[in-house]
């Protein structure tokens, strides 16, 4: 990963392309794939499984 940004140019899109006006509509479709639910209720209120969401989730190494 981090040999990625090595060599673009200066001020240049890291990750370029239109994906990121999809990002929330792809994560939906892959939580749908997996059964796993996009809004869960909870004692605080709900809770949202959003892009924003990924960087606190672990997967056990398989």
């Amino acid at each position: 990963m981090a040999a990625y940004p090595a060599g673009r140019v200066a001020n240049a899109p890291l990750w370029p392309g239109t994906w990121h006006e999809r990002s929330a509509d792809m994560v939906q479709a892959d939580l749908k794939a997996a059964d796993i639910p996009f809004v869960v209720e909870t004692p605080d209120g709900l809770r949202f499984a959003d892009f924003h969401v990924l960087r606190h989730i672990h997967l056990p190494a398989r």
